[in-house]
């Protein structure tokens, strides 16, 4: 997926919408400002962060939990390591 936001208020916007669908659905996001945005300065009134969804989707994981396991939604359910009873593996 690719975003080209067309002004700051985009970039920033975008971004956590970005966030968002990369833990949802497990697939690169990517944000594409063009060189005008990126070399200009602006003056902006402040963003409302409270407006701002974050979703993780993390599970709680069970003894039995696979990671890449088939789902009805096509969803993988995605653990952490230490949350739930199940293993998880992590790597850099």
């Amino acid at each position: 997926m690719i975003f080209a936001p067309g002004s700051i208020e985009d970039a920033f916007m975008l971004t956590q919408r970005a966030f968002n669908i990369t833990q949802k659905y497990h697939v690169p996001v990517f944000i594409l400002p063009d060189q005008y945005l990126v070399d200009s300065y602006y003056n902006i009134n402040s963003l409302n962060i409270n407006t701002l969804e974050i979703n993780k989707n993390i599970v709680k994981t069970g003894s039995n939990y696979e990671r890449y396991k088939f789902t009805e939604s096509g969803i993988s359910p995605r653990g952490v390591p230490g949350y739930g009873d199940g293993l998880v593996d992590a790597d850099s």
